[in-house]
């Protein structure tokens, strides 16, 4: 058979493959394809899966697996932290660090039972906060809480930056921030980093995710690999759904990792200029009222919410399918 063949993976009823030089060929597989980390060191991915559900030394109880949770797709669900609370208020999980107020003689967690952990963020150097009375109330260390909710760490294999804001570049650097800021560790040895990195690279939402990471892997080009929710077998009702998805929700979660802006018009009306006072500029056209002005923003398509979140929409009855009409 001529030229070289990579088998990607089996989804449902419909196989995906690519080939290259002379040769087209398809094959079934009954498994998917284990991805790139995988077959680089499945000992590797195994033992970081170990890490990942242990405390490490010098931590406050807490492992990755305490809020990431293996049995939740390793995300955080009130539901999850509701049972936990019942059965062991005592738990790791409810450190003072994730409490309403930490400083309190007896903390609450309302946040915490809605799946939100405290998130601390520092300041850009032309930002302040302010009260609902315009003083300025920045904290001496110039940094910020904010409540934001687990993600799930499926479909990490594709390239970074990491976190919704994309402020980590690399899975191993999220590692340690999140030893020191959630479990309130120590340095994590480089091994221990690289392992659970490899287990994270390993956890796929779908096969189709595996199917566009692997591929990624192999060099091939983003624009090059086909987009596998193309080939989905889907009922009326699912098809529904993914004309929703296509007209409200594929400018922003597209491409074939389904997490970058692929509309400019789109991407470049979420940027606008800033004034070096840190406020937004705005333009006043004649009759008209002030718009805020845009700027370019290249290399900056990505958004950190992928396969993992963007099923479609119709699917879930998060949105209403559109009737037979």
């Amino acid at each position: 058979m001529a030229g070289r063949r990579f088998i990607a993976c089996t989804v449902g009823v419909f196989v995906l493959a690519s080939c290259t030089e002379t040769g087209t060929s398809v094959e079934v597989v009954s498994e998917p394809v284990t991805s790139q980390a995988e077959l680089v060191s499945p000992a590797l991915a195994l033992a970081g899966k170990q890490h990942f559900q242990e405390a490490l030394p010098g931590s406050n109880g807490r492992s990755c697996a305490t809020c990431h949770v293996l049995s939740d797709n390793t995300a955080l669900t009130p539901a999850h932290v509701e049972a936990v609370w019942a059965k062991n208020p005592g738990d790791p999980l409810f450190n003072r660090i994730d409490a309403d107020d930490p400083t309190a003689a007896v903390p609450t967690y309302a946040h915490l039972k809605k799946g939100l952990v405290r998130v601390v963020l520092p300041l850009p150097p032309n930002m302040d906060v302010i009260d609902v009375q315009g003083n300025v109330v920045t904290s001496p260390d110039r940094k910020i809480a904010v409540w934001r909710g687990v993600p799930s760490i499926a479909d990490t294999g594709f390239p970074g930056p990491f976190q919704f804001d994309g402020r980590e570049t690399s899975l191993t650097e999220q590692v340690q921030s999140a030893v020191t800021n959630h479990s309130e560790g120590g340095t994590v040895p480089a091994t221990v980093r690289n392992r659970i990195a490899a287990f994270e690279r390993s956890v796929f939402s779908s096969p189709r995710a595996r199917f566009v990471s692997d591929l990624l892997e192999l060099g091939f080009p983003l624009g090059k690999i086909p987009d596998p929710d193309a080939l989905l077998v889907l009922d009326a009702a699912e098809r529904r759904g993914r004309d929703v998805y296509a007209l409200a929700c594929e400018a922003c979660h597209g491409d074939r990792t389904k997490n970058r802006i692929v509309r400019r018009d789109v991407h470049d009306a979420l940027f606008y200029a800033i004034k070096p006072d840190g406020n937004v500029q705005f333009t006043v056209p004649p009759g008209q009222p002030p718009r805020p002005v845009n700027v370019s923003r290249p290399d900056s398509e990505f958004l950190n919410i992928g396969f993992a979140y963007m099923t479609y929409l119709g699917q879930r009855g998060v949105v209403p399918l559109f009737n037979d009409s």
